[in-house]
């Protein structure tokens, strides 16, 4: 790992390696989106809060041991289009 290199206003730079999952397909990405979601269980946020606010840590490994076959689960759905872009940007 890289060191961080700090400026005079003590705001710094940290390197940080990244690894990410490439998948080549002969399909759009929203396709291929909701190929994933079917195959992957949505989790539901509130009912998933209840269930920790009691506190029982057995409790919520049972929740989340039936809720999630395959210990993956889809939390939120978010577009990242939208969070990447600039306001004018021809591609919006």
């Amino acid at each position: 790992m890289t060191p961080s290199k700090t400026s005079r206003a003590g705001a710094h730079t940290l390197a940080h390696v990244v690894n990410r999952l490439v998948i080549d397909a002969d399909a759009t990405f929203e396709d291929l989106r909701g190929r994933y979601e079917s195959l992957v269980p949505e989790i539901d946020p509130d009912e998933l809060r209840t269930v920790i606010e009691k506190g029982d840590l057995d409790e919520v490994a049972r929740y989340t041991a039936e809720h999630t076959p395959h210990t993956f689960a889809r939390f939120a759905l978010a577009d990242g289009h939208v969070d990447r872009t600039h306001k004018g940007d021809a591609s919006d």
